[in-house]
């Protein structure tokens, strides 16, 4: 199998339950799941439609608010892009709020692709990147959006060790086809031409 990431193919079986394998690349340390076990596109957008993620939902909004306390001082940002945003527009809305020139993108319910022909002070990538089909694609996009100046904030949960990796929640999710360690995060911060320079548990901060 070429690992979607770094196109290695070099790997080895992680993990496997009654559903899914799971490969660790040997090169970047990806786990990832083999196209054969992927969704539909139909199936994984039903899943999508299943969530509560509206501007309703005071959870969510609750949620998505933490996580910008966590940039600090958005006075350093005039612009956004909510990359992966799902249905909700919430965040998109909260930012103009706030005074940030902000946009949203998905490919399933906000897909009108000049938003991407852009570039963006910030770009905010919240459980999105454990869904990416097209890996290539997904790092072109985002480095079209992007200059040297522009952070870009990735939430997702690093796997455990192999012997925990079965009763992890966050693998039960199949829409979730790939997991991060912090060495195959840090070489997606290098394909965006970027360092990671803060990890606040399962965020990370790329400049």
């Amino acid at each position: 199998m070429i690992c979607p990431l770094c196109s290695s193919i070099s790997s080895e079986v992680f993990s496997n339950d009654r559903k899914r394998n799971y490969l660790k690349c040997l090169t970047c340390s990806l786990v990832y799941v083999p196209d054969s076990f992927h969704l539909t596109t139909v199936d994984e957008k039903r899943r999508y439609d299943s969530h509560n993620n509206s501007s309703e939902n005071v959870e969510y909004q609750e949620y998505l608010q933490t996580i910008i306390q966590k940039l600090g001082n958005l006075s350093q940002f005039s612009s956004s892009l909510d990359f992966g945003s799902g249905k909700s527009t919430y965040l998109r809305d909260h930012l103009r709020e706030l005074g940030l020139n902000s946009q949203v993108y998905d490919p399933y319910f906000h897909s009108d692709k000049s938003v991407l022909e852009s570039k963006y002070d910030l770009i905010l990538v919240i459980e999105v990147i454990e869904h990416v089909r097209d890996f290539q694609s997904f790092i072109e996009q985002l480095r079209v959006c992007s200059t040297s100046a522009t952070t870009i904030m990735i939430k997702t949960a690093l796997y455990p060790e192999a012997k925990f990796f079965n009763d992890w929640y966050y693998k039960r999710d199949l829409t979730h086809i790939q997991f991060f360690s912090l060495p195959s995060l840090e070489l997606v911060a290098k394909k965006l031409e970027k360092k990671i320079v803060t990890v606040d548990g399962d965020l990370f901060i790329l400049k």
